[in-house]
């Protein structure tokens, strides 16, 4: 498993249990002290009509001609050709502290000349400027797989699925990315190899999963929150910040051979896009949603989370090999929610609020994901209504086919930071999803959202097959189908009847028993954008 589906399963999936009290708050034993409040990340109301009523306005812009290669600077050029000659991990990692390096000198520059997000940098190297943020918060997964071994060997589930999917990746990596080689001719080729370029993608992989001098291994989940906070969400953090200083109401050039890296592209078909503000707002959008996700995951506990998968997947293995545990014939019993949640309520340090936990839901989580949505929004008022623009990496003609799906969910989405109810699209009920309250008042230990009870006193497993059925024998004739299909499984056996209510009013306020809790993530999950939403509370009833 990759390591953002690894984090997300546990903070986002999250399979939880309730407690009879309220637990004993643990504390965070690492150090992410020193990251500066993301409180006045949000736009205000002021600045955000601003940048709408500019958005809006905006004409679909291009370039006056289609030499793009005259529209590059010579910054991105020289970085252009300093990319495809990379060879090696040690290659790239010489060049994102280079690049870091140039970006610093650049945050000290624009300083001294008043260039800020109110007063934006327009200069001919924007391209350069903008492609390098991209590229230095690299650095923050240098190694990251290796130094994620020997947390992940903790549990010989979450080693397993770590091993497979980073050797399916490379093995993906080498059948697909373009190499020398795939140049239509010699002379292309030898070119190629005369100007020292190949495709970065294996550098790039090498640079995050082989070791280097001075790694420090994750051997506890704390580690691993520890180096997401300090060293990933601060690199987001300037990223975005160099990114917001950037106007780009003139479109930039991206040459897509930096991405495919040689043996893409001989023409220019398809080699040159424009980025804008559209993109850019994009780029800050992905950026903030990345620093809620690390914050969040900084909030809550995951102590003993590796142990936990180890025993969530005996689950599958018990029921699928029983004779390996048990003695005598046992029907495959399936791995309900409520078996699950039985298995997590033993895990009693694990998802539990940090002492520090609500400053980090509070302070960073929520208003980056707040920022977030406000991009998101620029994001689609840039391209609304606008003309087909191919040459866009955003192309609005792609985009406005899906128009009213994309203007409603983006206006929920605003809707519920703004504390607004969400209205289902299929039976008009409302329902008031309180996402605020729940990042200020959190729950102290996310368990409490899993069902306290699965099965009611009268619920059986199989139920009797009233019906004749058969099966065909080795000529084809209808036979009476075998005597252990006179029954059939009951498929509500394990239905859910009873949550902790005190729990989910934090983000249902108008809640009043369990018996509500279907009804209400039904509405929500027919609300525009409202099943993105529902999707993590969703685990916890199905």
């Amino acid at each position: 498993m990759n390591l953002k589906s690894l984090v997300g399963f546990g903070v986002l999936v999250l399979s939880l249990s309730a407690v009879a009290s309220s637990p004993k708050l643990p504390k965070f034993e690492g150090n992410t002290d020193g990251i500066p409040s993301a409180e006045n990340a949000p736009y205000t109301e002021e600045a955000l009509k601003k940048e709408t009523s500019a958005a809006i306005s905006r004409s679909s812009r291009t370039v006056a001609s289609n030499n793009f290669e005259d529209k590059m600077s010579p910054e991105l050029k020289k970085l252009r050709s300093e990319i495809l000659a990379i060879h090696s991990a040690d290659d790239l990692d010489k060049k994102i502290t280079a690049l870091e390096t140039s970006l610093d000198a650049i945050d000290k520059s624009d300083a001294a000349k008043g260039v800020t997000k109110d007063k934006r940098y327009s200069g001919d190297d924007r391209d350069y400027r903008y492609y390098a943020a991209q590229i230095v918060p690299l650095k923050c997964l240098k190694g990251i797989v290796w130094k994620f071994t020997p947390l992940a060997e903790t549990s010989r589930i979450v080693d397993s699925r770590l091993v497979t999917n980073v050797y399916r990746l490379s093995q993906s990596m080498q059948l697909l990315s373009p190499q020398v080689d795939d140049l239509n001719n010699e002379k292309d080729r030898q070119s190629a190899k005369e100007n020292n370029e190949q495709n970065i993608s294996r550098s790039v992989f090498d640079y995050m999963t082989q070791p280097y001098d001075g790694a420090v291994l994750f051997t506890a989940g704390k580690d691993l929150q520890m180096h997401l906070m300090n060293a990933c969400y601060t690199a987001l953090s300037k990223s975005s910040e160099r990114i917001e200083r950037l106007d780009l109401s003139t479109p930039i050039v991206w040459d897509n051979k930096m991405y495919f890296g040689v043996g893409s592209f001989p023409d220019d078909l398809d080699r040159y896009k424009l980025l804008g503000e559209a993109e850019r707002h994009l780029s800050m959008a992905m950026k903030h949603a990345g620093m809620h996700f690390i914050s969040f995951f900084r909030a809550y506990s995951i102590k003993d989370y590796f142990t936990l998968q180890t025993e969530l997947g005996k689950l599958n293995v018990q029921d699928a090999f029983p004779s390996l545990f048990t003695t005598g014939f046992r029907e495959v019993e399936g791995v309900t929610l409520q078996k699950r949640a039985d298995t997590i309520r033993n895990f009693h340090s694990t998802f539990l609020l940090y002492q520090d936990g609500q400053t980090y839901l509070s302070k960073y989580a929520w208003p980056n994901l707040v920022r977030s949505i406000q991009e998101l929004g620029l994001v689609w008022d840039e391209v609304k209504d606008k003309p087909e623009n191919q040459r866009r990496i955003l192309n609005p003609a792609f985009l406005n086919a899906f128009g009213r799906g994309t203007e409603e969910t983006i206006k929920s989405w605003k809707g519920v930071i703004e504390g607004q109810p969400l209205k289902s699209r299929l039976t008009d009920r409302v329902v008031r999803f309180d996402l605020h309250n729940f990042y200020t008042n959190p729950v102290a230990d996310l368990k409490t959202f899993l069902p306290k009870s699965a099965v009611n006193a009268t619920s059986v497993r199989f139920k009797d097959n009233k019906f004749k059925t058969y099966v065909l024998d080795t000529k084809g004739n209808r036979v009476a189908a075998p005597e252990r299909f006179n029954k059939y499984r009951n498929w509500y056996y394990g239905e859910q009847k009873v949550w902790d209510v005190t729990a989910w009013q934090k983000v249902f306020p108008d809640l009043k028993s369990s018996d509500d809790l279907p009804q209400t993530l039904r509405t929500m999950n027919q609300a525009w954008g409202g099943s993105t939403m529902a999707l993590p509370l969703m685990q916890f009833v199905r």
